[in-house]
């Protein structure tokens, strides 16, 4: 192809060959300019779908943003939640531990009080155990004063019988008595 027409064609002879370059140059751009609008009509559909997938591509970057804006917003919540949570659970944790510190010392002071009361009824029924030989002792050396008296006046009855001594009834009832007063006593103490 030349690349100067208006010398190209000053070089040729005739108009004839004049018309003939011209329409061969004519065609020539024509045929240039075809391609060229295809190639045109190639990149706007080009560009269309590339405009079409920055649309999608913004859309997407949007609805992005916003999840992360809402992730955002339900981990400062849940954040919040924890914490609160948390304080909670101490609070309910620091409370149960008072709870146990006050029962256990209830249960120290219950359990103080009735090894006091055991002791104290150790110490009651070792005297009352003490008691109880003492008066079984006694009641031992009435009965025997007792045994004694009877012997004593059944030997008088019988010299009585025999005309010696008289007889004393009247002791009988009394000392009945005071033995079976000290008997109750040892039984029921």
């Amino acid at each position: 192809m030349l690349r100067n027409p208006e010398l190209a064609l000053n070089t040729l002879s005739t108009s004839e060959e004049k018309l003939a370059a011209l329409c061969k140059k004519y065609a020539n751009l024509l045929e240039e300019s075809r391609n060229i609008q295809k190639q045109m009509k190639i990149l706007q559909k080009k560009q269309a779908q590339i405009v079409k997938d920055k649309v999608h591509l913004q859309s997407e970057h949007s609805k992005a943003i916003l999840a992360r804006s809402k992730l955002e917003s339900l981990c400062r919540e849940l954040q919040r939640h924890n914490k609160t949570l948390k304080e909670e659970n101490m609070q309910q944790a620091q409370e149960e531990e008072e709870r146990w510190k006050e029962a256990t010392a209830h249960f120290q002071i219950t359990l103080n009080e009735i090894q006091a009361q055991l002791e104290q009824y150790d110490i009651h029924n070792a005297k009352l155990y003490q008691e109880n030989i003492e008066l079984g002792e006694k009641l031992k050396k009435l009965i025997e004063q007792y045994v004694l008296r009877e012997e004593v006046r059944a030997i008088r009855c019988l010299d009585n019988v025999a005309g010696t001594v008289p007889c004393h009834n009247e002791a009988k009832p009394l000392t009945e008595t005071l033995i079976l007063g000290c008997f109750r006593t040892f039984v029921y103490v």
